[in-house]
């Protein structure tokens, strides 16, 4: 009888390991640059010592050599269309994505893939987008009489927002996003001036614009000598990338000189006119635009300041910091996680920022004469606005203000903020996903608990990743091993065993990890139409 009852026993926790499946992370990267911010995101995400499930992160890097990709990046300096028109911004004639473009988006969620996490870096500059130097070959490979020529890879960001605007599916795309990270300088900044220029309350357009007509412009525009506003900022592109930005209209370098696209040189008053500052686009205020492209992201980080060549430094210590102050072995997972609670992801996602605050100012730091100054960022959570509701800056309970980082400068004008998280909790089997409640608004979405009496996952099963047609396109040991990015072998030294990231070129079928399949030595298929874009 007690034979009996045991085998009953096995085969029930047999049948339930069955019908477990573990969804991976899909990770999107727009790389202008470096790769060292989406080394650190995906090393801290794959961290040993989770409480939580382990899942595969899988990173999808689109490959932005191409005329039709997804994110619109131009060869030759940023594609504005007919956005600026007599020294005014004008909406109508940024350029949309393509049909081509937009099949990309498709494909991810014909496929069923549904990225959480958006990174992107290089070098950025506001007003405009992001950007990447790189040399061209422009005559056949392998030849020594080979020339080349030097452009400015380039991407719009109006032409995102627009895009995400008009188009169903790249709105379903972004809205999607739990976590973005945004790298570059000034990738998270806000030039529109506050009540007391870089502080105080929000000031709504019309009255921006009756201070900079009634002479109270060094609030308004800034100081260029006192380092504030726009005055300085073009002040700076023009002095710091000088290569690239110009005050003298004469400089101006585009290749197509009436509608002005394809601009090695910008001159700064024809892209960052004083006008932008009461445009209801609101071209100056990254934070905003970042809450518009990321409406229902739980936090998204960035550079308020100029960044450090090598921000790796910044990233590892901001993960690091926010981990002690948890009391938590890896911060971005249970973010991530079904089986959290949105109350505790957000007192995870506010520790995070707190720790990033932190780290930036500590560490990101720039000589100017005599002096060294501290350059603090900021970050936002559209999914929490009682988090940010005072500011991108977060801070401790208790903590002094530090300069550079008011306490109170909202970067939007709000009618009310709930100041209280209303969860909606629901049990769940550990067969139902979460993800098709993504969609709906933060405040409804069901939230997965795994109960408690449900075995955990032993730590040397095999998990095989399958399509819907159930043809394997690799294989993933969960939750220890996963593949290794081809490019960049990612250590770390709190992890004995390394981590291997599957990287996905452009697209495959949807990756559904069922941990109760075994390696059976079928063939491996991964569809890729894209290449990797290899300039890393």
């Amino acid at each position: 009888m007690m034979k009996l009852i045991s085998t009953i026993v096995l085969l029930t926790l047999s049948l339930s390991t069955q019908a477990r499946t573990v969804k991976p992370i899909y990770v999107v990267h727009v790389n202008l640059g470096n790769t060292q911010l989406s080394e650190n995101v995906v090393r801290e995400i794959q961290r040993a010592g989770s409480t939580t499930e382990t899942r595969p992160v899988i990173v999808i890097k689109p490959d932005l050599d191409r005329a039709d990709n997804p994110f619109a990046v131009s060869k030759y300096g940023f594609e504005v269309g007919s956005a600026f028109v007599n020294g005014e911004f004008n909406e109508a004639g940024v350029p949309v994505f393509s049909a081509k473009m937009l099949d990309w988006f498709q494909e991810l969620e014909n496929k069923n893939i549904k990225p959480e996490v958006f990174i992107i870096n290089g070098h950025h500059s506001i007003g405009l987008g992001f950007s990447s130097d790189a040399e061209w070959n422009m005559k056949d490979k392998n030849q020594p009489e080979r020339s080349y020529e030097l452009s400015m890879r380039s991407l719009y960001l109006p032409t995102i927002l627009k895009s995400q605007q008009r188009f169903a599916v790249v709105k379903r795309f972004f809205e999607n996003i739990k976590l973005a990270f945004i790298g570059g300088c000034e990738g998270l900044a806000n030039l529109e001036p506050k009540e007391f220029g870089v502080s105080g309350r929000a000031l709504k357009l019309d009255e921006i614009k009756e201070r900079y007509e009634t002479g109270d412009r060094k609030i308004i525009v800034g100081d260029k000598a006192a380092g504030t506003g726009l005055a300085h900022y073009k002040y700076d592109l023009a002095t710091t990338y000088n290569e690239h930005f110009t005050e003298n209209a004469s400089d101006e370098a585009c290749f197509d000189s009436v509608l002005k696209r394809g601009c090695q040189v910008h001159h700064v008053e024809r892209i960052l006119p004083d006008s932008g500052l009461w445009s209801d686009s609101h071209p100056y205020n990254r934070p905003l635009q970042m809450k518009q492209l990321f409406p229902k992201a739980y936090a998204v980080f960035g550079f308020n300041t100029p960044s450090p060549l090598r921000p790796g430094i910044i990233w590892e210590n901001t993960f690091a910091e926010a981990r002690r102050s948890s009391a938590v072995t890896n911060i971005l997972a249970p973010i991530l996680s079904d089986e959290i609670s949105l109350a505790e992801k957000r007192n995870l996602v506010q520790k995070l920022r707190v720790a990033w605050t932190k780290s930036t100012l500590r560490l990101n730091k720039r000589g100017i004469g005599n002096k060294v100054v501290n350059r603090v960022s900021g970050s936002i959570t559209p999914a929490f606005p009682e988090l940010d509701a005072n500011g991108i800056f977060a801070y401790g309970n208790g903590e002094s203000e530090v300069s550079g980082a008011p306490k109170f400068a909202p970067y939007e004008i709000r009618s009310t903020v709930s100041l209280q998280l209303r969860v909606e909790t629901a049990s769940a089997t550990v067969n139902e996903q979460a993800t098709s409640d993504v969609l709906g608004t933060f405040i409804n979405e069901k939230i997965k608990t795994k109960p408690a009496q449900v075995e955990k996952i032993e730590k040397t099963e095999k998990a095989a990743v399958k399509d819907d047609l159930g043809e394997f396109i690799k294989k993933v040991d969960v939750p220890r091993t996963i593949r290794r990015n081809r490019t960049q072998e990612i250590n770390s030294p709190e992890i004995k065993e390394k981590a291997r990231v599957p990287e996905i070129d452009a697209m495959t079928s949807d990756a559904a990890v069922t941990s109760s399949q075994k390696e059976n030595g079928d063939s491996v298929k991964i569809a890729v139409p894209y290449k990797s874009f290899s300039g890393e």
